[in-house]
């Protein structure tokens, strides 16, 4: 059976019948893409979504990974043009000896004029056409006997994706913040009330003035201290839950050196930090670390002031995950060292075919999970 195309008539001049009438093709296919596909979802996930993600880092995730490369559930019109897609990216980790391929979904969207037309296949439906799409790109990844899946997103697109069979899972979170540029972090930290900006600008002040004296410090003393990440034959286990890019493969590919530093801890590197380096509209992040108990230390966060400054970034951003005792230990030293914190809670989606993974204490998460963005 045949269909009219529909990309060369203006959706603005159709009736609601004819515009109801549009169809969207979807398949899943396995990475990597086309180029000219990859160029499509690049851009318009660019324009739907604000970021700036460039080409080669889109490529570097979905294509690279030591997993292999990411699962794609694509929406196509008439012509062959992409107006929808999801991905879920590959990575390792392992449990209870068991080495397992888990996953997180990005890049998702759909065009405006699609959010409505029908997907081949699926007429019938009832579910919204994002839900329909990431389920059918779960159940297939299921398929291929790989592992359970991590959803980020908006309460919005939490309640549509309730029937796809995904679990509420909240992650309690301290968000520290030292900030050493006060008036630009109170106009660029996002998802801020306008009393919270303005509270972060005042308590910027006195942080700064704090820190400020680190400028007498001589730079050798301060300077980031790389330590190498040394091979592992097997990845290692946190109290029975699922770590991410702890190998050595993992960790090459997800802190690339031009973005990340890791700063050492201590004398030997075996305790350190792994940072999102900053710029003039982002803070320094703390995406990953192993530390004992004892730090952060005074001279750990003087290193993380001192990178803010060589970034010009607007401070240091440390996001401490859990409530355990190890996490109440950084979480207190960094009051102690003047950060502004703040209780909060991540809500995600899991997915998996087996219980014990819809539960958040079977996963480890830090920020490197939630900062792929550049």
């Amino acid at each position: 059976m045949t269909h009219p195309a529909v990309a060369s008539v203006p959706i603005s001049g159709l009736g609601s019948s004819e515009k109801s009438q549009l169809y969207m093709n979807l398949s899943i296919v396995r990475g990597p893409l086309p180029q000219a596909k990859n160029q499509a979802i690049l851009e318009q996930y660019n324009r739907l979504s604000g970021a700036r993600i460039p080409m080669s880092e889109f490529r570097h995730w979905i294509e690279d990974g030591p997993a292999g490369p990411a699962w794609h559930a694509l929406l196509e019109n008439e012509v062959a043009e992409v107006v929808g897609h999801s991905a879920l990216i590959p990575f390792r980790s392992s449990l209870h000896g068991r080495w397992i391929v888990a996953g997180k979904a990005e890049y998702a969207f759909i065009r405006e004029a699609y959010q409505a037309a029908k997907i081949r296949g699926y007429e019938k439906s009832g579910k919204p056409r994002n839900a329909l799409m990431v389920q059918q790109l779960f159940q297939r990844w299921q398929q291929e006997g790989l592992g359970p899946l991590l959803v980020s997103t908006s309460a919005v697109r939490q309640r549509s994706l309730s029937g796809v069979g995904c679990a509420l899972a909240k992650f309690p979170v301290t968000e520290a913040l030292l900030v050493l540029r006060p008036w630009n972090a109170s106009r660029e930290t996002p998802n801020l009330e306008a009393w919270q900006r303005v509270s972060i600008g005042v308590a910027g002040i006195s942080q700064k003035t704090l820190w400020s004296a680190l400028r007498l410090v001589p730079d050798g003393l301060l300077s980031s201290q790389r330590s190498r990440r040394r091979p592992e034959s097997a990845l290692p286990e946190a109290n029975g839950q699922m770590a991410f890019f702890e190998d050595f493969e993992s960790a090459q590919w997800r802190y690339p050196r031009e973005q990340y530093e890791q700063i050492a801890a201590d004398a030997d590197g075996e305790q350190y930090v792994i940072v999102k380096r900053g710029s003039s509209d982002r803070y320094v992040r703390v995406c990953d670390s192993k530390l004992a108990s004892g730090q952060p230390t005074f001279r750990l966060i003087a290193k993380l002031t001192d990178l803010a400054r060589r970034d010009h970034a607007l401070g240091v951003r440390w996001a401490v995950y859990g409530n355990d005792e190890p996490a109440a230990e950084i979480s207190n030293r960094l009051r102690r060292f003047g950060f502004l914190c703040a209780p909060r809670t991540r809500t995600v989606l899991l997915y998996s075919q087996e219980k014990e993974f819809l539960s958040a204490e079977r996963w480890k998460l830090n920020d490197a999970m939630f900062s792929f963005d550049p």
